[in-house]
């Protein structure tokens, strides 16, 4: 998860953790995009089928490559940024 916020702290990306679509909880949500980031299949699959664009990441893979997944560029090095700079304090969204 640390690397993951990461990433999107270094492309300015806000986002919101363990939010909660529907009664699904995701790790991760970004508002202004409706992208959800899930690590449980069963969120994916309830999920999949509605608006929001859902990512299914494994807890194995680096949370560098998240950007490769997601259905918008977040920018040339974000990743590059994100590996260099290491966790921030970032611009996670305020709770609604």
């Amino acid at each position: 998860r640390a690397e993951i916020r990461a990433v999107f702290d270094a492309a300015d990306e806000p986002f919101l953790e363990d939010y909660q679509l529907g009664t699904t909880t995701v790790a991760f949500y970004l508002p202004d995009r409706d992208v959800a980031i899930t690590f449980d299949p069963r969120a994916y699959l309830r999920l999949a089928d509605g608006p929001t664009h859902v990512v299914l990441c494994e807890h194995e893979v680096p949370g560098a490559t998240i950007g490769r997944r997601l259905p918008f560029d977040l920018g040339v090095d974000a990743s590059e940024r994100a590996a260099s700079a290491g966790p921030r304090g970032g611009r996670r969204c305020p709770r609604g």
